[in-house]
């Protein structure tokens, strides 16, 4: 549906990662990105609908990261590996952290969705395994996904 890798390709590439963690020290860093109100808009809408949010919700993130491997791992969550030199890496982190603030998908009717994100650069003296940059990266998603919630909820208070 989406055109984007699937759960078993990220599953061969975190393999893949194992392997040259375990050889040497690679450099890489992994995004989670997940699109808030799925469930609402499917409940709301019609699953249709919500595959429509799915596939432009999508579309962003390929054009965000348009030169990383995007995976949709879940219904409504995403991996991005980034390879390059760490200084980049983290460069681009910060560039791509404020950038997928602005990330907005239409909903239906026209209303603007959202998408959390969470960022973690692999760091060879902590991470044992890839799991913990991913670990680290759905973490920092779901701190995220909560502080845009609450802004949403003060937003709305306040008006």
């Amino acid at each position: 549906m989406t055109g984007v890798k699937n759960k078993t390709a990220y599953q061969d590439t975190e393999s893949r990662f194992e392997e040259e963690m375990r050889q040497g020290k690679p450099e890489f860093a992994v995004v989670v990105l997940d699109i808030n109100g799925l469930k609402k808009v499917n409940d709301t809408y019609g699953h249709d609908f919500g595959d429509m949010l799915i596939i432009s919700a999508c579309r962003l993130i390929c054009k965000t990261f348009q030169h990383s491997p995007v995976y949709r791992i879940g219904g409504d969550e995403f991996v991005v590996i980034l390879e390059k030199a760490t200084s980049t890496i983290t460069r681009n982190s910060l560039k791509i952290a404020e950038r997928n603030r602005r990330i907005q998908p239409k909903r239906p009717g026209g209303h603007p969705g959202s998408i959390a994100r969470g960022i973690a650069i692999y760091n060879s003296e902590t991470d044992l395994v890839f799991a913990n940059v991913f670990k680290r990266a759905d973490d920092a998603m779901y701190q995220n996904k909560a502080a845009m919630k609450e802004r949403r909820r003060q937003q709305e208070s306040s008006e």
